[in-house]
């Protein structure tokens, strides 16, 4: 392997652990042989786009699936110029008093239209994506999924966990009411 190659390798090992990407940042994976009789090989993935999504609702919270038991609203922009998202989080669990408010983003990803394996006979979604941050609260990470199915929002998809666990919404079920909206990306 050459001198290069090998600085390459020993700088992804020492700080690639636990990588995630910027806007504009590569994420690869490098395949180094044992020894010199084989070529270093780079993979590279896709880079993560610029996206907003925002949204706001009710949803169920565990079994009760007829009656809005939870309110939720949020924005997420990942705009081309900045190295983080911008956005909020906002859910209150009205059956169990619980509050979840996210101030700052850690992630956004935005995807085109495929049906997940989650949902086999929904409608496939216009859009979908994931973003997330920090709880003020609990300090501990939420995550929210959402899919926007068209307009007005009647089969819009919204689930959120909270350190890993379930909060709420549904990913067999669309929101009871509201809208998300997957947008253009920001510029």
């Amino acid at each position: 392997m050459t001198i290069g190659a090998r600085v390459l390798v020993d700088d992804a090992n020492a700080n690639g652990v636990g990588f995630v990407p910027g806007q504009g940042e590569i994420l690869a994976i490098i395949c180094y042989p044992e020894d010199d009789t084989a070529q270093l090989t780079i993979i590279e993935l896709s880079p993560i786009e610029a996206g907003k999504v925002t949204g706001g609702g009710q949803c169920v919270v565990g079994d009760n699936d007829i009656i809005p038991s939870a309110s939720f609203g949020f924005n997420a922009m990942w705009f081309l110029r900045n190295p983080t998202p911008n956005g909020e989080i906002n859910y209150v669990d009205h059956i169990h008093g619980q509050h979840v408010h996210v101030h700052e983003l850690t992630y956004l990803e935005v995807w085109e239209p495929n049906p997940p394996e989650e949902l086999p006979n929904q409608p496939e979604p216009k859009m979908k994506a994931k973003f997330g941050g920090f709880d003020v609260y609990s300090g501990q990470m939420v995550d929210v999924y959402v899919e926007d199915h068209g307009e007005p929002g009647k089969n819009d998809i919204f689930y959120i966990k909270l350190n890993g666990a379930y909060l709420g919404g549904s990913l067999g079920d669309p929101i009871l009411a509201g809208n998300i909206q997957i947008h253009k990306p920001p510029k």
